[in-house]
């Protein structure tokens, strides 16, 4: 599925360079191909890695992609 929104690229070319990332899920409505996404719609994304300290510890490599984004913190140990 091709999900359009302008920092998706960016993330994709992340991602595949990054051998810690094993998926990216899109959840929200960018994933719901009923028409509700609108330009303003940002993408909800979940990191599927087999290093999550390396991701949870801190924020630097969100700056990649922008220099504002939202991350929930983990606040519990990770299965």
């Amino acid at each position: 599925m091709r999900i359009a929104h302008p920092k998706m690229p960016a993330v994709t070319k992340w991602a595949r360079k990054t051998d810690d990332i094993h998926a990216l899920v899109i959840t929200g409505s960018l994933a719901r191909h009923d028409g509700t996404p609108d330009q303003f719609s940002d993408p909800d994304l979940q990191v599927i890695t087999r290093n999550p300290k390396r991701f949870t510890a801190n924020d630097n490599w969100l700056k990649e992609f922008d220099d504002i984004w939202i991350r929930f913190p983990l606040d519990r140990d990770l299965p």
